[in-house]
């Protein structure tokens, strides 16, 4: 198995009879989905009681300013959430070194297959 990074340029070879464990850790996307979802709580709050509930919208100078962070709380919240559900970071465990190597941006669907497959092929080496 070879392991590339960019930055700087590099490479690691790991033969696989020398791989003790492979984990692929995938983060919440919970987290900034509820930020999202409250700063779309807060606007439309802000929409209903400041603005009277009409459209368009006007508001008061000291609303917009409150409101363009919530926005971008909402934005950045969703960002997130779609960074945390397609991306995952992987771990790569070998004999001798028990802290390991992470592998960082690694395509969700790609490395569980990659992980299931190196986890197959460990099993078949322990027979």
């Amino acid at each position: 198995m070879t392991v590339s990074w960019l930055v700087p340029p590099g490479e690691l070879k790991i033969p696989v009879s020398q791989l003790r464990a492979v984990e692929l850790a995938v983060s919440s996307i919970f987290p900034p989905i509820i930020l999202s979802l409250s700063s779309a709580v807060f606007l439309v709050g802000v929409w209903w009681f400041a603005g009277g509930g009409s459209w368009p919208v006007i508001l008061h100078e000291t609303y917009r300013s409150v409101c363009s962070w919530a926005v971008l709380g909402a934005v950045l919240g969703m960002a997130v959430a779609a960074y945390c559900w397609i991306f995952g970071s992987m771990r790569i465990i070998t004999v001798n070194d028990h802290k390991g190597v992470v592998v960082r941006m690694v395509p969700r669907r790609s490395g569980e297959r990659f992980v299931d497959a190196l986890r197959h092929m460990m099993q078949l080496r322990e027979k």
